[in-house]
C-alpha cells in the first residue's frame, strides 16, 4: 500500500479524544496529524499543506465528530488505490444523526500529487457555507475529478456537545433544505425522549428566523448556543467516556437495517401504486413526479 498520512480536524469537539483513538487503532501514530485551526476554511489549507509537506501519497482527512468503524482508514485508502490517476479523492459515507440518514459527510482521502493545484481553489473565508465541497467542484473544472464511495465507514454528529448540535440544525437548515421537513419531523418526534433534538429544533427556528445566511465558523454561535441553554434549561454536557468500537458498530448494523427497511418500503409502495393505477397509468405518474421533484429542485435554486 503506498504511504498515507490521517489528518484529524477538530473544533474543540466533545468526540475528540474518541476519534482519535479510534485512528490509532488503525494507524501508527507517525501517521497523524491533528489540525486545530479557525475558521474552517484555515483548517482546510492548514490539512492541504500538511498534506503537500508530507511526501506521502495519500492524505486521509477526518473531522473529530466523525467516529470511524474498525478498518474504515484501510477500505477508504484501498478505494482510493483504484480510482482513475486524474481523480483527487474519494468520500465515505456515514450514518449521521441528525439527517437520520446515511450520507457522505467529513471522511475523505485525498491524492496529495494535487494538493498544490487545490490550494489555489480554495475560498476565502465566508465566500462559500461549504468550503470543502467548494474546493472539489473547481478542482473537477480543471480536469481532477473526485469519487463517492458506497462504503459506509463510520458514524457522524454522535455525542457531540448541545453547542454543537445547536449550531449543526442552525447551518442545516439552511444548507440541506430539501431534507429540511423531513428532519423537523424526526427531531419533534424524538426530543421528548433525546435533548440533543430539542436542541436540534431551536437551532433550526433561530436559522429560519435569521436575516443572514450562517456560515459554519463556530465562533459565530457562541452567543446563541448560550441563549438556547437558559431558555432550555440544560446544562452543557460534561466530558464523554471513550466511546467503544461495539457501540459504533451497533448504530451502523442498525442504520444499515433501518436503510434497507426503508428503500423496501419505497419500492413497495411503487410496486402498490402500480397495481392500482396499472401499466398505463403508472407511466405518466411516475413521470409527473419526477418533474415534480425536478421542478422543486429548479425552485430551490433559483430562491438563492
Amino acid at each position: 500500500m503506498p504511504s498515507f498520512i490521517v489528518v484529524i480536524r477538530t473544533a474543540g469537539e466533545r468526540t475528540f479524544e474518541t476519534c482519535k483513538s479510534l485512528v490509532l487503532n488503525q494507524v501508527p501514530e507517525s501517521c497523524l496529524h491533528i489540525v486545530n485551526e479557525r475558521p474552517f476554511e484555515a483548517a482546510l489549507r492548514r490539512c492541504y499543506q500538511i498534506g503537500i509537506e508530507s511526501n506521502a501519497d495519500w492524505m486521509v482527512t477526518l473531522d473529530a465528530d466523525v467516529l470511524l468503524s474498525k478498518e474504515a482508514i484501510q477500505g477508504l485508502l484501498s478505494e482510493a488505490a483504484a480510482m482513475p490517476s486524474n481523480h483527487f479523492q474519494i468520500e465515505g459515507r456515514v450514518f449521521d444523526k441528525l439527517t437520520h440518514r446515511v450520507r457522505w459527510a467529513s471522511h475523505r482521502c485525498y491524492r496529495i500529487q494535487y494538493l498544490k493545484e487545490a490550494v489555489t481553489c480554495l475560498p476565502e473565508h465566508r465566500e462559500q457555507i461549504r468550503p470543502e465541497f467548494t474546493t472539489l467542484e473547481r478542482m473537477t473544472a480543471q480536469g481532477y475529478p473526485y469519487l463517492r464511495s458506497q462504503a459506509i465507514y463510520g458514524i457522524h454528529d454522535f455525542e457531540q456537545s448541545y453547542a454543537d448540535i445547536y449550531r449543526k440544525a442552525f447551518v442545516h437548515a439552511e444548507k440541506h433544505q430539501v431534507w429540511l421537513f423531513e428532519m423537523l419531523k424526526h427531531w419533534k418526534s424524538q426530543a421528548s425522549s433525546d435533548p440533543d433534538f430539542l436542541v436540534a429544533l431551536r437551532g433550526a427556528a433561530d436559522s429560519l428566523t435569521a436575516l443572514q445566511a450562517p456560515r459554519i465558523d463556530q465562533r459565530d454561535f457562541q452567543a446563541g448556543a448560550e441563549r438556547m441553554l437558559k431558555d432550555l434549561g440544560l446544562e452543557e454536557k460534561p466530558n464523554l467516556p471513550m466511546f467503544s468500537i461495539q457501540t459504533i458498530e451497533s448504530i451502523l448494523a442498525s442504520a444499515q437495517r433501518a436503510t434497507h427497511s426503508q428503500i423496501t418500503s419505497r419500492w413497495q409502495r411503487l410496486a402498490d401504486r402500480y397495481t392500482r393505477l396499472g401499466p398505463w397509468r403508472f407511466a405518466p405518474h411516475l413521470l409527473g413526479s419526477a418533474l415534480c421533484d425536478v421542478g422543486n429542485a429548479i425552485k430551490r435554486l433559483a430562491e438563492h
